[in-house]
């Protein structure tokens, strides 16, 4: 198993799928850092610096950005047709299916920081120039980093699932986006009540955005892990019924 998670970090480290989803993220999360800080009213920049809006940006993206990785994983794989020699090298397919987990979790946890790192480098100097005193809670930074690395990594994990069960890239990468950025959205217009428990709504509750509307943070990440668990058991069971090839 140990030299199969190895394998797994050496394609997702060797290959540029993941330095131009960095490259995006940097970019997305920068941009969205000075349009919510230039854009802000004054008064709400003088809060801590846990509690600044363009936060929110990183918090929102972050997990985004895990989620198309978990989807690749496979994808690409089976895209570009490695998936054979990949089950050649390792017979054993969940074995193969827990490395690409705990890859791309570590993939995960790099992008979460990655955003965190941009929105500080990129907002505390904005803030500085406007004169504003920049305060912050070391507990509480750490805690809004924890809750974005976990959801970030759950969403990992719904993607690898998602790209094992769908197979075809095209379709798991613009099926899930629509659902996520469109359908959620539309019915949680038509069910307000039950919007809350939606994979979106949940991956929210886990970072804390708009608390007032949604489930606890402890709540979302247990009903986000629960929809990780049946992608990735959904995933796993195709694998060992269906032929690869």
């Amino acid at each position: 198993m140990r030299n199969q998670i190895a394998s797994e970090f050496r394609k997702l480290t060797t290959t540029r799928s993941i330095y131009a989803m960095l490259a995006g993220l940097i970019v997305i999360v920068g941009l969205g850092v000075v349009a919510t800080t230039t854009d802000g009213e004054p008064g709400s920049l003088l809060s801590p610096l846990e509690h600044q809006v363009f936060f929110n940006v990183s918090l929102t993206i972050a997990p985004l950005f895990g989620l198309l990785l978990g989807l690749r994983s496979f994808t690409d794989e089976f895209r570009y047709g490695s998936i054979l020699p990949t089950l050649l090298a390792s017979p054993v397919r969940r074995r193969v299916l827990g490395a690409k987990l705990v890859a791309t979790a570590g993939g995960g946890v790099a992008l979460s920081l990655a955003a965190v790192a941009i929105s500080i480098a990129v907002g505390v100097p904005i803030l500085v120039i406007k004169g504003i005193d920049v305060m912050w809670s070391t507990g509480a930074l750490a805690m809004i980093v924890g809750r974005l690395v976990a959801a970030t990594v759950l969403w990992t994990a719904i993607g690898v699932g998602l790209g094992l069960a769908v197979k075809h890239q095209v379709a798991a990468i613009a099926g899930t986006l629509v659902w996520l950025l469109a359908a959620e959205g539309i019915l949680s217009g038509l069910v307000p009540d039950v919007a809350k428990y939606f994979p979106g709504a949940a991956g929210f509750a886990i970072v804390g955005i708009n608390p007032a509307e949604l489930l606890t943070p402890i709540l979302g990440a247990a009903l986000l892990g629960g929809y990780a668990l049946v992608a990735v058991a959904t995933g796993a069971i195709l694998m060992q019924r269906r032929d690869i090839a």
